[in-house]
């Protein structure tokens, strides 16, 4: 991979990324990963999620201090709004 695809790739994350000001922490909602990993559907990514969730219990790492479930509202057609499943990092 050279210099500029790399800077590509950075400033991609850069954009989706959100901010804990307080603390200063970056992190990445999983939906908004999706795209940027390769995945054109949720099923598909939330299944690698939870195989990474899986892979935490059977080395004994406490899934629970790494991804917490959310729920996010979106946009709909005509004005309303939908919650969809999320997942971002506990903290």
């Amino acid at each position: 991979m050279d210099k500029n695809q790399i800077m590509s790739l950075k400033s991609s994350f850069d954009e989706i990324a959100q901010i804990v000001e307080e603390e200063k922490i970056e992190y990445w909602f999983a939906r908004d990963l999706m795209t940027l990993l390769g995945y054109s559907k949720w099923e598909n990514f939330e299944i690698a999620v939870k195989r990474a969730m899986e892979s935490c219990q059977c080395v004994g790492i406490q899934m629970d201090n790494h991804f917490r479930g959310v729920r996010k509202m979106i946009q709909l057609g005509k004005g309303g709004q939908r919650a969809i499943q999320d997942y971002m990092p506990a903290f």
